[in-house]
């Protein structure tokens, strides 16, 4: 069931098709209405078009497609008190760390994981408090 509700909007950056349509359909199905885009400039679109505030993003990092840090800053510019969740291949301790100060106060969810991991993630990330978030 999807629901409209402003604390409901994630948006989800990934380019892998699959991981695309199990997030949102795992989420969907869960009450959050998820506005999905391939790479950067889309996910940015869409942030900039949505009339109601969007309250999460789930960023699949190291993907090639999206310079992370500037991309990350554009996001929070259009999305002010955006939540950061980051899906990542990677699950060396730090390693999104490495990456610069825009990453700092974000949430990692390992690749691969189960729909349970990530919809308890997400519920887990959107239920801090902002300061630690962003």
């Amino acid at each position: 069931m999807q629901t409209s509700e402003p604390e409901s909007r994630v948006v989800l950056i990934t380019k892998e098709d699959n991981v695309r349509r199990a997030v949102r359909s795992t989420l969907e199905k869960a009450g959050f209405t998820i506005l999905a885009a391939s790479n950067a400039d889309s996910a940015l679109r869409l942030c900039r078009e949505v009339d109601a505030p969007i309250r999460l993003a789930i960023v699949d990092v190291g993907s090639g497609q999206i310079d992370e840090p500037e991309f990350l800053e554009l996001l929070r510019q259009s999305a002010p008190g955006i939540r950061v969740l980051f899906m990542s291949n990677s699950s060396a301790p730090g390693a999104l760390e490495d990456m610069g100060q825009p990453w700092k106060g974000g949430r990692v969810l390992p690749k691969p994981f189960r729909r349970a991991q990530l919809l308890g993630k997400v519920l887990e990330v959107m239920s801090e408090p902002l300061a630690f978030t962003a």
